[in-house]
This record gives C-alpha cells, structure tokens and sequence, in this order.
C-alpha cells in the first residue's frame, strides 16, 4: 500500500517544482533555450548571495525569540542591530563580488 501514500506526495513535490521554476519555464516559451539557460544561471547566481543573509538570520532567531519571550527590548534592540550589520555586511561582499560596490543597492542591474 504504499502507492496511495506516495502519489500525493509525489504530485505535491511535482507541483512545487513547477512552481519554483515557471519563471525558468516562461522565459524559455518567450525567449528560447539559450535566454531560458542564462536566465537559470544568473538565477541561481543571485540565489547564492541571499545565503550569508539566511545565515545571518537563522543563527540570529534563537536569541531573538528569547529575548522577546522575556520582554528584554534592550537584548532585542542589540540583537536585530547585530543581525542588520551582518546582513549589510554580506550585501557588501555580495556587491563587491558583482561589481557594483559603488552603486545603491535599489541600481538596476543593466
């Protein structure tokens, strides 16, 4: 019986792949594979600069729930001031790595 437990968890992972990659999907219909191939790996690109921010972010939740918990707004004051610089920092590299250290981070990309 383990056709009728694995079919909706199939179709629910199958549906979530389309998901996440129909913009892939519709710049390939639009544009054509070599755009479509391009457009995936700057994608995945761009993907990996959201990680030190996720990272960040993660490590930064704990502590941040805690001092909530206990209504300690100075510990929560110190800790989202600290997750802030951590994520600009990782901005920073981010755009140092691209090549548009010098441009505000809302330049567009062209």
């Amino acid at each position: 019986m383990l056709f009728p437990t694995a079919l909706p968890v199939f179709l629910t992972r199958c549906a979530g792949l389309t998901i996440n990659y129909s913009n892939v999907l519709l710049v390939g219909f639009l544009a054509g594979p070599a755009a479509a191939g391009a457009y995936f790996a700057a994608e995945r690109l761009a993907q990996l600069a959201i990680i030190p921010q996720s990272v960040v972010s993660s490590v930064n939740q704990q502590s941040m729930a805690a001092a909530h918990a206990t209504d300690n707004t100075a510990n929560m004051q110190k800790i989202a001031t600290q997750s802030a610089h951590g994520g600009l920092l990782a901005n920073t590299g981010d755009r140092a790595f691209t090549g548009r250290a010098g441009q505000p981070a809302t330049a567009p990309v062209w």
